[in-house]
């Protein structure tokens, strides 16, 4: 009777570790599916949508840039060169912080834009992207971003006051072309609009 015990003991034990081992294969099997779904659409997207993608970002660093830089990948889109008006390609490492920032921007743009198109328009939140620019390319860039906000929802959160001020000189420039700025700016949980100090 003991041996039966412990024969039945050994038996259930067996099935419950059988049991674990096919719910871990049938997780890793799974997992295996899951991981070459993403590889496929991620080739599918870098021999499809990349290069469209990095074309706009391209003519939108031409845009913030005032035509002094563009955008370019190498033929397998494994590398980004910033094409300068004498048609230098200048490598990712070699590039200045602010031209970097502006390269990024141009990029998150151009994405949301191309999702945009896929899917249903969304809006564009921006959180201090403008920090590290200088004077002058914050507002290359806010002019950028009040153009965009013809076709575009563009929200652009800042607590920066030089940011402020610099959209609303952007604003005051560019009012008779009637660009759709907006500025608030929230004050002991109120929001109201800006104004000009």
């Amino acid at each position: 009777m003991a041996k039966n015990e412990e024969s039945s003991r050994i038996l259930q034990k067996r099935q419950i570790r059988q049991a674990e081992l096919d719910q871990q294969v049938d997780r890793w099997l799974v997992y295996m599916f899951a991981e070459y779904m993403l590889g496929e659409a991620q080739a599918y997207y870098e021999r499809v949508r990349q290069p469209l993608v990095i074309r706009q970002a391209g003519t939108y660093l031409q845009r913030m840039t005032a035509g002094r830089y563009t955008l370019q990948a190498s033929f397998d889109g494994k590398q980004l060169y910033a094409v300068d008006e004498s048609q230098h390609r200048i490598p990712e490492k070699q590039w200045s912080s602010g031209l970097g920032d502006q390269i990024y921007l141009a990029i998150r743009i151009s994405l949301a834009a191309a999702f945009s198109k896929q899917l249903e328009p969304m809006p564009i939140i921006l959180d201090d992207i403008l920090v590290r620019f200088d004077e002058e390319r914050q507002k290359e860039a806010l002019r950028f971003l009040a153009e965009m906000g013809e076709k575009e929802q563009i929200f652009l959160f800042t607590c920066s006051q030089a940011t402020k001020e610099l959209a609303l000189a952007v604003q005051r420039e560019d009012t008779p072309k009637n660009t759709p700025i907006q500025l608030f700016e929230i004050e002991k949980g109120r929001i109201q609009s800006a104004v000009c100090e």
